[in-house]
């Protein structure tokens, strides 16, 4: 039997999760992203990575939590993130399939993910960044025209 691989994310991937994002809930998953937590590793220097992987492990956490009700769009999401080793797509009814313990193996390998990390990593100094004064924002200088008729 084909052994499932992971395929290079791509933005499509991202898409897809935002179905699993819809069922599981936005306010669980932003809760996922604590900014005070983001703060403080960002103020003890940790990598982009280390972030993400704290707020992976934080959001596979959640998403297990919430299998029952996002069981489909989870495999959907995941069944675009793999292929069999022969190159021939995996579907969600592949996923579905397999054993229990297959299963939970490529969920912990799927979360190690580098890209995943990196990801996360990003969008969580995002989300722990905030911008403290929006006066010095690139839009400060920019002249807005005072005169919009089409008349030359």
């Amino acid at each position: 039997m084909a052994e499932i691989i992971f395929k290079d994310l791509t933005v499509d991937n991202l898409f897809d999760f935002c179905g699993v994002l819809d069922v599981v809930g936005v306010e669980d998953i932003l809760n996922v992203f604590d900014k005070k937590e983001i703060n403080a590793l960002q103020k003890a220097n940790e990598s982009t990575e280390k972030i993400g992987i704290v707020v992976v492990m934080k959001l596979v956490k959640l998403i297990i939590k919430n299998i029952p009700k996002a069981k489909n769009e989870i495999c959907e999401f995941l069944a675009g993130c793999t292929e069999f080793d022969d190159g021939t797509k995996t579907s969600a009814k592949d996923l579905i399939e397999m054993k229990i313990v297959p299963f939970v193996k490529l969920i912990k390998e799927f979360s190690k993910r580098e890209d995943l990390t990196d990801f996360f990593g990003e969008v969580a100094e995002l989300w722990g960044s905030e911008r403290k004064n929006l006066k010095n924002s690139s839009t400060e200088d920019t002249e807005v025209p005072t005169d919009i008729s089409t008349e030359q």
